[in-house]
């Protein structure tokens, strides 16, 4: 595992964390706002180009799990439902912003 992936993805979850995520919604509670995100930001910095890929990159290297505060990885139609219900645009700025800075912090 790459371990400035897990040093990014560390400084991630703790940046999104400042943010108020919370989202009220019936039924059973899902995962958090800031892991959903902070996957789709794996998604991004190892190009994947689904949600299928992320799926099963992230049951594949568990050891993101901790890191992302997951208690297990997430199946493909989670993603889908999270990036439907938070909102495509408002996502993919927060992951460009993230990423951005990643690659501006690599150079």
């Amino acid at each position: 595992m790459d371990p400035d992936l897990i040093q990014v993805l560390e400084g991630v979850v703790d940046k999104l964390l400042v943010f108020e995520l919370a989202e009220s919604r019936r039924g059973r509670p899902g995962y958090h706002p800031v892991s959903m995100i902070a996957c789709f930001v794996v998604m991004f910095l190892k190009p994947l180009r689904s949600e299928r890929d992320l799926a099963a990159y992230i049951k594949h290297h568990e050891q993101l799990c901790p890191v992302l505060r997951l208690t297990q990885a997430p199946v493909a139609t989670t993603y889908g439902r999270f990036r439907i219900r938070f909102g495509c645009k408002k996502l993919a700025k927060i992951v460009d912003q993230v990423g951005a800075g990643f690659w501006n912090r690599e150079r």
